[in-house]
């Protein structure tokens, strides 16, 4: 999945250097993701956000810092990306 490709390159960028210096020492960023896909994941633009932001919120609830997809979500286990 080309988000997740994404999501992993821009979380790391403290380590890769990209991240912004600041008076008091590096800039560290956390980020969390929350995705739906079109059909899959919802037919309607408002599901699908209500399912992405899911996913989102999910994301956070449950250590900040990843990605979550909708997918993940219907299976046991796989939720913790």
């Amino acid at each position: 999945m080309a988000i997740r490709w994404l999501w992993t390159d821009l979380r790391t960028c403290p380590s890769n250097g990209r991240c912004t210096e600041t008076e008091q020492g590096p800039l560290k960023v956390t980020m969390s993701l929350g995705v739906a896909t079109y059909p899959l994941d919802a037919d309607q633009k408002a599901a699908l956000v209500e399912r992405a932001d899911g996913c989102l919120y999910h994301a956070k609830r449950h250590g900040r810092n990843q990605c979550v997809a909708a997918a993940q979500l219907e299976k046991p286990g796989r939720a913790s990306a």
